[in-house]
């Protein structure tokens, strides 16, 4: 890193702030983590009981994964993303999801982490230390999938949403957290419903998509330089979207998504409301159910369970941590 640093300053300046920011202080290595809290929307929503995986995922989503890499004995999930959740509803128009109402978007998702987290840490089931807080993942896909359309200002649209971020993360971080997974704006130009819709709504929604991750990634470096902030908190950025262009285009030609058949249609069997809640079609189409594992899509919005362990690859290397799709019980296409 230091022979760098004779070439350019800044780029010697970037290195050494990006390692500070990988060790905060309370941060100790994805192996201390004891309790995992997530907030998002149906790309992150695990449901309970017997559906204890991710219905929009076919399968075992991204968190699932997660969870299997730290190991389900050693962390506690506690769930908070919800099927439809835009980031604030004055900024982006909400959703309708048969089965859920009323939804909770993630500024109330993240109110009840806080004070879920407080009541824990005052009991002792968690600290700073042993807790990480992933969001911001599907829930900025329907701020874009709601809004490219109707705003007639992207640019206030998006820094209105990059405010409520702001504030709902001095909230929480005011509560105790202080280790964070900022996961990456998906490319919601590539999914099927999108697709089908013709150049000027793919080119509409790439540039919503291109241009908040960039709103996210300067927020994220503000984050990091701020003097309440600096040396306290880590935040993990890991950036999955050229992967899942590649898994698209199947330019990845190995492991868990490199059986898939069709990498543009989805289960023609998917219900509307058997994405998310029984009757899911899971359980009665041989063209939906885990074992086909045909699809990269499992519905026109949502990518299934083999693409789900590239995204948990994705973020583990972020936490430096290294894991096999078998290590991970990952589904393979």
């Amino acid at each position: 890193m230091l022979s760098k640093c004779y070439t350019s300053v800044v780029i010697c300046a970037t290195l050494l702030l990006g390692t500070a920011d990988a060790q905060g202080a309370n941060w100790g290595g994805f192996d201390s983590i004891r309790n995992i809290w997530l907030a998002g929307a149906s790309i992150d929503y695990i449901g309970s009981g017997p559906l204890s995986y991710s219905t929009t995922s076919n399968g075992p989503n991204h968190v699932n994964y997660i969870v299997n890499a730290r190991g389900a004995n050693n962390v506690n999930l506690n769930k908070f993303a919800y099927p439809g959740a835009v980031t604030d509803t004055r900024y982006a128009t909400p959703t309708t999801v048969l089965g859920f109402n009323p939804i909770i978007n993630w500024n109330d998702q993240i109110t009840n982490i806080a004070n879920v987290f407080t009541a824990s840490r005052l009991v002792g089931n968690a600290s700073s230390r042993d807790s990480l807080f992933i969001f911001l993942g599907s829930n900025t896909g329907n701020d874009i999938l709601n809004t490219y359309n109707t705003t007639t200002n992207q640019a206030q649209t998006i820094a209105n949403l990059i405010g409520t971020i702001r504030t709902k993360f001095a909230q929480i971080y005011n509560a105790g957290a202080r280790n964070f997974v900022f996961l990456s704006v998906l490319p919601a130009e590539l999914i099927p419903r999108i697709q089908n819709r013709g150049p000027a709504d793919i080119a509409a929604v790439a540039s919503f998509a291109r241009n908040y991750q960039t709103a996210v990634n300067a927020l994220i470096t503000e984050l990091r330089n701020n003097p309440t902030y600096r040396g306290q908190i880590t935040i993990f950025a890991p950036d999955f979207t050229q992967t899942l262009r590649d898994i698209k285009s199947g330019a990845i030609t190995t492991g868990p998504t490199a059986g898939y058949l069709d990498r543009s249609g989805f289960c023609p069997d998917a219900l509307t409301i058997g994405v998310v809640v029984p009757p899911n079609p899971d359980f009665t189409s041989p063209n939906c159910r885990f074992s086909a594992r045909k699809y990269l899509f499992h519905d026109d919005i949502h990518f299934t369970s083999p693409a789900h362990c590239e995204y948990a690859l994705n973020t583990l290397r972020s936490l430096g941590v290294t894991r096999t799709p078998q290590q991970l019980g990952c589904q393979f296409a």
